[in-house]
């Protein structure tokens, strides 16, 4: 992961121009934009006179925000308690930021650092400011109340003015040594520890250079805070064995972080994560960084619109179906994390897949998209939280999602993401586990008097989704041979059950292939035929307490079956006994070995009860609704 970034920056400084021999262009790379969000619109000057020695506050100024002018602030974020990189920094409290930021950079050591007029200078201008403290802060304060009106925010920074010319921070040489040098400092000096070494290999670029760092990190998920995080042993002077990285690739590691957050970061299913591209020939294969950009340029509308596919999330933005669409000469990497109070946790890291493997699962996911009964389901549509209706079901990652949603255990998480992450990678996914899976929300749904359609149906999506990648495992059962059900069918009352039930089985005969599933499947649809005629009789389902909660085994599922025959004989509305010859003959095919789970059973009960329209009689029908 840490080579792809790098050489993110790479092709970055290149595009750009960027010599990492320049001094000039060092401090570029420095510099970060001090405008966090759209709303710092606004620059509040402390200006300062200046004849070349002694320094004259003048006044407090406002200025509008400049992207251009990101050099001349010169900005570059410290500590929370303490200043920044440089006298540019982002307006808080003025009461609090002015001593903090403004003069707690000024109050700094700079002995070793400047000598002679340059630190006089530095001396007079911290004089300068501190004497006029109680006038700045009420500056900043009245200009301050007027723009948070407009919910809006500023930045500020110290202008000088010498015969007429404004200048900026970044503009005179004093203050870019001092912010180099201290920008730089930040690799290998923390915890009051300075961790370097001379003629040492960088882990990144595998060269050997004048001198390695030990404190660079692209993001805090590698730190040495506590001493035994060093190997080898307690010194955190010695971090730089654990990962010593050279200046030039701290600054394109940093380059390459930029354009992840800028270019390649994305959400799915309530995460966030970062595709990180990985050319097979670094330097020659570079068209995927301008897909990245141009792919980001477009803007959201038209990620949303129906020109892009969806596979992780239907309501974000997703790059993946225009990636699966190129040659094989880059890999995507894709860094799922959540980040938070300085913090950054990695919670699966999705390793070298190449755009052939992202077409795969695209056309696997037409496939599933087409599948009678899956198609013609319809799922909730929300907006900013709200439902605002119902949209035809398509099949993506909301669907594993749909059944390991962590509202309660926290653990379903990881589940999620482990089957995220074999999907991507091709390693097969337990069907005994996702059955339970299913059956565990299912149950919840049934017991609060819930449909189950859209649980089951997403279910059967997902499992036909897996078997066409050839990722499920251990669902398939080898049965001794016995006659063919056919055989035995040619008495059938109601030639329409039979015709139906070839048409199920053979469209998912993957999961069709076994004489139990295919009874169990069709009693639970006849058992739902019985709660309809009951719906319609008498308002209400008392049969349904017969269903154990759908917690079901074999032996409930054979005693069940002459109970829902008793009562559509006692409703005189038996219309289903085509049906209830072919559930007999497959159980009498089934044997007594059935090879099925509690879970397995339910599931495909539920499956029937949710796909009971099907076999539904015209005669219920044509039945006027008030002879109930």
């Amino acid at each position: 992961m840490i080579e792809s970034i790098q050489q993110i920056g790479k092709y970055v400084t290149q595009e750009e121009g960027v010599s990492l021999k320049n001094p000039e262009d060092v401090l570029t790379l420095l510099c970060e934009d001090p405008a966090s969000s759209q709303a710092y619109r606004h620059i509040f000057t402390i200006e300062v006179e200046t004849d070349g020695g002694s320094c004259s506050f003048v006044r407090v100024g406002t200025e509008e925000y400049s992207h251009d002018k990101i050099p001349r602030y010169m900005y570059r974020k410290g500590g929370a308690k303490g200043p920044d990189f440089s006298l540019t920094s982002r307006l808080t409290e003025p009461e609090k930021f002015f001593p903090n930021k403004i003069l707690g950079w000024l109050k700094q050591d700079f002995n070793g650092s400047v000598s002679g007029q340059d630190l006089c200078f530095i001396e007079d201008l911290h004089q300068c400011i501190a004497d006029h403290t109680e006038e700045i802060v009420g500056a900043l304060t009245e200009k301050s109340d007027a723009i948070k009106k407009n919910k809006e925010n500023a930045i500020v920074t110290i202008t000088f003015s010498q015969n007429g010319t404004k200048k900026y921070i970044g503009d005179i040489p004093l203050f870019q040594d001092l912010f180099r040098e201290k920008a730089l400092t930040k690799y290998y000096s923390k915890y009051s520890t300075e961790s370097r070494a001379e003629d040492q290999v960088c882990s990144v670029c595998q060269e050997r250079k004048d001198e390695v760092y030990g404190f660079v990190s692209p993001y805090p998920f590698y730190t040495v805070d506590k001493k035994g995080m060093v190997s080898g042993g307690f010194d955190q002077s010695l971090a730089w064995k654990n990962n010593p990285v050279c200046q030039d690739c701290a600054l394109l590691l940093e380059e390459g972080k930029k354009y992840l957050e800028e270019c390649a970061r994305f959400r799915f299913q309530g995460f966030d994560y970062f595709l990180i591209p990985k050319p097979v020939r670094p330097g020659v294969d570079t068209e995927v960084y301008e897909i990245i950009e141009e792919f980001h340029r477009q803007g959201a509308e038209t990620h949303l619109s129906a020109k892009y596919m969806h596979l992780l999330d239907q309501a974000q933005d997703e790059i993946l179906d225009l990636l699966s669409r190129q040659e094989n000469t880059f890999l995507c990497n894709i860094l799922i994390y959540h980040a938070g109070k300085g913090e950054f946790k990695i919670d699966r890291y999705i390793e070298d897949v190449f755009p052939s493997r992202l077409r795969t699962l695209f056309d696997a996911k037409k496939k599933v998209d087409a599948l009678p009964y899956i198609s013609d389901l319809e799922v909730a549509a929300f907006k900013d939280g709200k439902k605002i209706g119902n949209v035809p079901y398509q099949f993506d990652f909301g669907t594993v999602r749909h059944f390991f949603r962590a509202e309660v255990d926290e653990s379903l998480n990881g589940y999620f993401l482990e089957i995220v992450n074999k999907i991507f990678t091709g390693r097969p996914v337990d069907y005994q586990f996702l059955i339970y899976a299913y059956m565990r929300k299912i149950r919840k749904l049934f017991a609060q008097n819930y449909p189950t359609k859209e649980s089951s149906l997403r279910g059967l999506a997902l499992l036909c989704y897996l078997s066409e990648l050839g990722l499920l495992m251990n669902h398939t059962r080898k049965c001794m041979m016995k006659p063919s059900i056919a055989d035995l069918r040619t008495d059938i009352p109601e030639p329409k059950a039979g015709e139906i039930t070839d048409e199920i089985f053979e469209h998912y005969a993957d999961f069709f292939d076994t004489d139990a599933k295919k009874a169990v499947f069709l009693e639970g649809a006849l058992a739902q035929l019985l709660l309809d005629i009951q719906y319609r009789e008498r308002g209400a389902t008392p049969f349904r307490t017969k269903l154990h909660g759908l917690n079901l085994d074999r032996r409930s599922v054979i005693a069940l079956f002459p109970k829902v025959q008793n009562k559509l004989e006692e409703y005189g509305k038996n219309y289903y006994r085509g049906l209830e010859q072919l559930i007999a003959r497959h159980m009498v095919q089934a044997g007594e070995d059935w090879k099925m789970s509690k879970d397995e059973i339910s599931f495909y009960f539920t499956m029937g009860m949710n796909l009971a329209y099907l076999f539904k009689a015209k005669k219920e029908d044509e039945e006027p609704e008030g002879d109930e």
